[in-house]
């Protein structure tokens, strides 16, 4: 959305909705609109979204909605979340099978542990050295 950030409403200035110039077309419909736009649109027209936006309870514990989804497994930018409660941690609670199975069988559990990230199923009292 174009209210993100001024390099994108510079680029949605420049170009408008959809562009069809230089190297490959994009088209950019919800530039327009804010945050809170989007939502009243969702509500007004009854439009079914993904259940990742809203909160849940999971044993007595409410799990936040996620602002933005992008790849679930897109570790960028997870250094700069409460540290407690990253998107991996939501992941754990939401979906633990599969939260294990990336961990484990794809190696996600090394690869963040290499950069310094504690998971939320590492054994208590287990440090992680912390790069940032």
């Amino acid at each position: 959305m174009a209210s993100e950030s001024n390099l994108r409403k510079q680029q949605y200035n420049k170009t408008r909705c959809n562009t069809f110039d230089g190297e490959r077309p994009i088209s950019k419909p919800l530039s327009i609109f804010t945050e809170d736009d989007i939502w009243e649109l969702i509500e007004k027209y009854q439009i079914e979204i993904s259940p990742i936006y809203y909160d849940i309870e999971i044993d007595g514990e409410i799990i936040p909605g996620e602002e933005r989804t992008g790849c679930k497994w897109c570790g960028f930018g997870v250094q700069n979340e409460d540290p407690n409660n990253t998107k991996f941690h939501r992941h754990y609670k939401r979906n633990p099978k599969e939260y294990k199975s990336m961990m484990d069988k794809l190696g996600y559990r090394d690869a963040l542990h290499t950069i310094g990230m504690k998971l939320p199923d590492d054994p208590k009292g287990e440090e992680q050295m912390t790069l940032f």
